[in-house]
């Protein structure tokens, strides 16, 4: 459960209760020294970009004389209402202890909203913000440099570990600035003003931005800020801009690839109706042979029973044959014709035909069985 509380970044105020005193102890140990002397003025005020605050585990007193350590998350210094808050509220010398005696403690205020300053991802998040000075006459001790910002915040009681593996005790939320104070011992080391008394060019030292380069130049706040935002987004766009080139190189590889596929399923296609072109040729030929009439819309089917009927009689009968026995009748009856053929040419050439030994050819059909026989064993089992 969350309660709304105030916080204050000042290291001093985790042991120290009694600010009056402190106070007290404070101004007398400074008095007589003069801040800032001959540091950045502008006109009759000190102007600075400071560094006001950061994300992090900062110890705060638990009331009950211990110490409790608070996580303040990267998302909550850098939300906009957070950064927003900070524009405009006052600067003090000290945390003002009660709201009476606060106005009397101001010395100057913030002039621009927070601009976050983000050192990557292991590192924790800063804001820097403009201020100016215009009592700097009233700020006493040379090493007081500190800046402890005062907000208000919604404190949970819920301990945990930070993504960098820090522990905590309980993390604050929806931080809204209430004022900046200068003090002594910040509880943010790097929240300072950075005016110097070498820094008498009548302006403030300003932060410095590194170039791609690598040379470093001085640059206001706003400027590093819409650099760094403007270079985020040109990194951005490379990246979309290569994932895009990748997408493409992948789309074109993939549309090669299909073109290569579509070239050799239309290779694969005009060879098969090549090796269908020819064997219809090679058919109509052996129906030739055999004196078959071929109609232009015969299939190869009907072709090839047209020939078993011109080499085996029309008394051989293929109806309702399929058309795997069509086709091997079709093959007996050409090689048949083709060895009656052979035969023929061998009679009248020498003389040696098988009808001229009938006792032969009678002896061999006792042995074994003839090649008739076989071929229509052959197609009475294709017929089952």
């Amino acid at each position: 459960m969350a309660k709304r509380v105030a916080r204050f970044d000042s290291a001093d105020r985790v042991l120290r209760e009694d600010e009056s005193l402190f106070r007290e102890d404070f101004m007398q140990k400074t008095k007589g020294t003069v801040l800032f002397s001959g540091g950045a003025r502008v006109g009759a005020f000190l102007h600075d970009s400071a560094h006001v605050t950061a994300s992090g585990v900062f110890p705060y007193s638990d009331g009950k004389g211990g110490i409790r350590m608070e996580y303040r998350p990267k998302e909550e210094v850098t939300s906009e209402l957070f950064l927003d808050s900070l524009q405009g509220v006052p600067m003090t010398l000290l945390h003002p202890k009660n709201t009476k005696t606060a106005p009397g403690s101001i010395i100057g205020s913030v002039k621009s909203r927070g601009i976050v300053e983000d050192n990557g991802p292991e590192a924790e998040v800063g804001v820097r913000s403009e201020v100016v000075v215009y009592q700097a006459d009233a700020i006493t001790g040379t090493e007081v440099r500190g800046l402890s910002l005062g907000f208000t915040c919604d404190l949970i009681i819920e301990p945990g570990l930070t993504p960098n593996g820090v522990k905590y005790d309980a993390i604050q939320r929806n931080l809204r600035a209430d004022h900046l104070a200068v003090v002594p011992n910040p509880r943010v080391k790097t929240a300072r003003l950075n005016l110097d008394e070498d820094d008498n060019e009548g302006r403030p030292k300003m932060p410095t931005v590194r170039l791609d380069s690598g040379i470093e130049y001085e640059a206001a706040a706003e400027v590093i800020h819409e650099l760094t935002t403007i270079k985020g987004k040109l990194t951005g766009e490379a990246a979309r801009a290569d994932a895009a080139e990748a997408k493409a190189d992948t789309a074109l590889a993939e549309v090669q690839k299909l073109k290569t596929e579509n070239e050799q399923i239309k290779k694969d296609a005009e060879d098969a109706a090549f090796a269908r072109a020819k064997a219809r040729l090679n058919l109509e030929s052996v129906a030739a042979s055999h004196n078959v009439t071929v109609k232009a819309d015969a299939s190869d089917t009907d072709i090839m029973a047209a020939v078993v009927k011109a080499v085996r009689g029309d008394s051989f009968d293929l109806t309702g044959k399929a058309d795997a026995y069509i086709q091997a009748a079709f093959d007996l009856a050409v090689k048949d014709a083709g060895d009656t053929s052979n035969g023929a040419r061998r009679t009248m050439l020498k003389g040696d035909s098988q009808d001229a030994k009938p006792d032969a050819r009678n002896d061999a059909d006792d042995k074994a069985p003839s090649a008739a026989k076989s071929q229509a064993a052959m197609l009475e089992g294709l017929a089952r």
